[in-house]
């Protein structure tokens, strides 16, 4: 089968461009490289292709190779020998990862592998799942022919996650965490061999054989990927999540309702206050000390955690009827605009939703005294000023006071005139 015109017609031109250019390359340099794994997958699948991609190079050495790619497109090279791997990093912000056709051992379940040079169906033996173990050649003689010697393209059509060896789980135990971002956003099923070792690997508990910050990344991946509930609803079910911390509570449920509400904000959210946002929703049932531990522990940002506990500070201010402290601590912010719109699709925080709508109607509202004002009235300048105006802002919160002559006699009758001499 041969792919090559979809390569033409699905990748983005300048990404094309860069591939024939590595074609031609490598060719003089007598090496084969071809497109591997998720973007095969995905040509396949007919969906958006990113504009980066990893490129697996089999025959020899990459090292001149990579060079004279970084020397072309006067681009930023970086080695990582541990992986055999080079990357090229574009201006624009994309990348090209160059990768020797290699196989890989486990020491112990868990950890990172030990790489060798190999050839390309070794290569292709040592990814997660059968989906993403196909290749297509980017050689002159045969650009965009399909490599696909573990049968993934049976399984795509059947929509079917298989794993290549009854070890996968084990070995690398990232792959529950992907098997359920896959299973979610292509609504596939397992087979029966690769249920049976994946309950096997939950039962052994394999998921805790992880470091802690490469379990973070894969969760993060879920949070921000397209189905991120029923995801995360797997991992409910595996009690996977239950597995990381007992003390956490997850709320899955919410992000049915997430989908709408972070399409309308996306053009507003990069992807930190996106990631933000959600797992803010996830984690809504918890104790900010809880959350705090966490966060922590498993090496969140320190951007990331201030926003998350920010976001649910407010949140749980509301929920106990103290949002006039979350109003003098926090400026409003897209984030937070964005969680509490997905909590108004759920009944069971309509009485919080209407306190935030209170909230942003008070946002907006004004206070007609000023610093002159109480100068005025006979206060001295100082400390007291930031008491009298949190003051007033909290009767106006309630809607108390109405106009400029309610805060005067406001002012007037709960605080203690000192006359300027």
């Amino acid at each position: 089968m041969n792919l090559s015109s979809q390569l033409k017609s699905q990748l983005p031109p300048p990404l094309l461009e860069r591939i024939k250019i590595v074609s031609r390359m490598s060719e003089s340099l007598k090496l084969k490289p071809y497109l591997v794994g998720g973007m095969v997958r995905d040509l396949f699948l007919n969906r958006a292709i990113e504009k980066d991609c990893d490129l697996t190079i089999a025959g020899g050495s990459l090292k001149s190779l990579a060079q004279r790619l970084a020397k072309t497109w006067e681009v930023e090279l970086s080695s990582y020998p541990q992986f055999k791997t080079f990357t090229l990093r574009f201006k624009d912000g994309s990348h090209i990862d160059l990768i020797t056709t290699r196989k890989e051992t486990y020491p112990f379940s868990g950890s990172l592998p030990v790489v060798q040079s190999s050839n390309l169906k070794e290569d292709l033996l040592r990814r997660d799942f059968s989906i993403n173990a196909m290749a297509l050649s980017l050689s002159k003689s045969n650009w965009g022919e399909l490599a696909d010697p573990l049968n993934g393209l049976n399984d795509l059509k059947e929509k079917i996650l298989k794993v290549l060896h009854a070890k996968s789980f084990k070995d690398d135990p990232t792959r529950i965490f992907r098997a359920a971002r896959f299973l979610s956003r292509f609504n596939f099923e397992l087979d029966d061999t690769t249920e049976k070792v994946l309950q096997k690997s939950i039962k052994d508990k394999d998921a805790l054989k992880l470091s802690w910050d490469r379990i973070r990344v894969e969760l993060e991946k879920i949070a921000l990927d397209e189905k991120p509930a029923q995801a995360l609803k797997l991992l409910l079910d595996w009690q996977i999540l239950k597995q990381l911390d007992p003390k956490i509570n997850w709320n899955g449920k919410i992000l049915m309702e997430d989908s709408s509400v972070s399409k309308l904000f996306l053009p507003s959210l990069d992807k930190n206050s996106l990631l933000a946002v959600r797992l803010a929703l996830l984690l809504k049932e918890n104790s900010i000390f809880d959350l705090e531990i966490f966060l922590e522990k498993f090496k969140f940002s320190k951007n990331g955690k201030e926003k998350i506990c920010a976001i649910l500070s407010i949140y749980q201010d509301f929920k106990s009827k103290k949002a006039i402290t979350a109003l003098d601590r926090h400026e409003l912010q897209i984030e937070m605009i964005a969680f509490f719109e997905t909590l108004s699709k759920i009944p069971e925080e309509q009485k919080i939703y209407k306190l935030w709508e209170k909230y942003t109607r008070w946002c907006e509202t004004k206070i007609f005294l000023d610093g002159d004002a109480l100068k005025k009235l006979g206060f001295l300048p100082g400390p007291l000023y930031r008491k009298i105006f949190k003051a007033i802002a909290l009767k106006k919160y309630q809607g108390k006071l109405k106009s400029k002559e309610d805060e005067i006699r406001f002012v007037v009758d709960n605080f203690r005139a000192r006359v300027i001499r």
